[in-house]
C-alpha cells in the first residue's frame, strides 16, 4: 500500500511541476506578518459561485517541516463565493523562494480537509475572496 501511495504522490507532483513551471506569477499582497503572495493570472477560474485560484507564497519566515526547511509554498484554494467560505485542494512546500528547490511535500484534495472554512473579516482570505468574486474577467470552468 505505501509503494502505490507513493507512486501517486510523485505522478501529482510530476502533473503540477508544469503548471507552476508556466505559472504567470503576479503580485497580490505582502501580509502583515511579512509573507509575499502571488496569484497565477492564467489559472483563475469560475464554475458557478466558485472561484479557483492558484496563489504562490514566500515566507518571511521559513517553516519548519519534517523533510526541510520550506521558504515557499504554492496552493490551489476555493473561494465559495455565495457563502464567504474557502478551502485548500493542493498545497506544495518548496526549499527556496518562488516555488523552487527541493519539494518537501504535497497534499492534494484528498489529503487536505474537503470541509469548508469560513472566511474571517478582514483576513488575507477576505481581501482575495472579494477580490476574485467580484472580478469578470474569469475563466468560467465548465
Amino acid at each position: 500500500m505505501f509503494r502505490s501511495n507513493k507512486k501517486m504522490i510523485v505522478l501529482l507532483i510530476m502533473a503540477c511541476l508544469p503548471i507552476i513551471a508556466r505559472a504567470n506569477w503576479v503580485f497580490g499582497m505582502t501580509t502583515s506578518d511579512g509573507d509575499t503572495i502571488f496569484y497565477d493570472k492564467s489559472r483563475v477560474t469560475r464554475q458557478g459561485d466558485l472561484v479557483s485560484v492558484w496563489f504562490m507564497t514566500n515566507l518571511a519566515e521559513p517553516l519548519s517541516l519534517s523533510t526541510g526547511i520550506s521558504k515557499s509554498f504554492v496552493d490551489s484554494t476555493q473561494y465559495d463565493c455565495v457563502n464567504k467560505r474557502s478551502r485548500i485542494t493542493y498545497m506544495s512546500n518548496f526549499s527556496s523562494s518562488n516555488a523552487k528547490g527541493e519539494i518537501l511535500q504535497t497534499f492534494d484534495r484528498s489529503e487536505l480537509s474537503s470541509n469548508w472554512n469560513q472566511i474571517p473579516p478582514n483576513s488575507t482570505a477576505d481581501v482575495f475572496s472579494n477580490y476574485f468574486c467580484k472580478t469578470k474577467n474569469i475563466k468560467v470552468k465548465n
